[in-house]
């Protein structure tokens, strides 16, 4: 069973992959259920500031939190 790695830094709400702590790459994947309804969640909408990857190289899942709207 893969575990889920919850990143500290805030990532930007465009971002398209996500560092790892294996030194490689994640890319973007859907959310579960609870992980929208988790701590990151802002509770704005569905996925509002979370966002969900897989690890190239570790196939670990990274879940990190977004920069808010407002920054934008």
């Amino acid at each position: 069973m893969t575990t889920t790695i919850v990143l500290k830094d805030t990532l930007p709400r465009d971002a398209t992959a996500a560092p790892c702590p294996c030194g490689g790459y994640a890319d973007p994947v859907d959310c579960t259920k609870e992980e929208i309804g988790g701590a990151l969640n802002c509770g704005r909408s569905d996925a509002c500031c979370i966002k969900a990857f897989i690890c190239r190289i570790c196939k670990q899942r990274l879940v990190a939190g977004l920069a808010a709207p407002e920054m934008y």
